[in-house]
């Protein structure tokens, strides 16, 4: 795989936030990449088989309104999975469905390793040797990644709690399992299960 040099957008994660945003700034025309360390939806389909979305599934026809669970205004996963609570799998189904409809720049098993801000009075970044030297453009980013560095304009950073979740968020956190650490599969349940990051 070879990562793009430049761009003018960089999104790191490819869950729900950062497909959705891939596709509001493929309608800006702005060259964008984005990059996820392990797949399309990858935190959905980490999900327990019995792990369901909570908040119905439909597009509210009659007032012409987007479906609650949906990344873009003219998508449903109701309507793609036929399905109003659709599981992790199924909704990591349907964002793969919405990158490849709007054929989405996404590079999978690459993981952003460091980020930086550009030199803006010289354009370039501190190099070892003139190769490393990034194009001269005033500002922006400069991503290292497990493949190759990454310069951009801007960065989302979308990779969302569920990868990285706080064990402090409130007293007696301690005493809960995230969902992140429910395993797939028949279970024990746990007396609480906490979603905040």
């Amino acid at each position: 795989m070879t990562l793009p040099k430049d761009v003018d957008v960089v999104v790191v994660g490819a869950g729900a936030a950062g497909i959705g945003t891939g596709v509001a700034l493929s309608h800006l025309e702005l060259e964008t990449v984005i990059l996820e360390r392990d797949e399309i939806g990858a935190s959905f389909r980490r999900w327990p088989d019995e792990m369901r979305f909570i908040t119905p599934s439909f597009p509210s026809n009659s007032f012409e309104l987007t479906d609650l669970n949906a990344v873009t205004p003219n998508t449903s996963p109701a309507v793609t999975l036929d399905r109003e609570h659709p599981s992790g799998d199924e909704y990591a189904d349907y964002l793969e469905a919405v990158a490849d409809f709007h054929e989405l720049s996404v590079e999978t098993g690459v993981e952003v390793t460091g980020l930086r801000n550009r030199d803006a009075e010289t354009g370039t970044t501190p190099a070892s040797t003139e190769s490393d030297a990034a194009p001269a453009v005033d500002g922006g980013f400069v991503l290292e990644t497990t493949d190759e560095r990454v310069h951009s304009e801007s960065v989302v950073w979308a990779t969302g709690q569920f990868g990285s979740p706080r064990q402090d968020v409130f007293p007696g956190a301690d005493a809960c399992s995230h969902t992140s650490e429910v395993s797939r599969g028949p279970t024990t349940r746990p007396r609480a299960v906490r979603t905040t990051s």
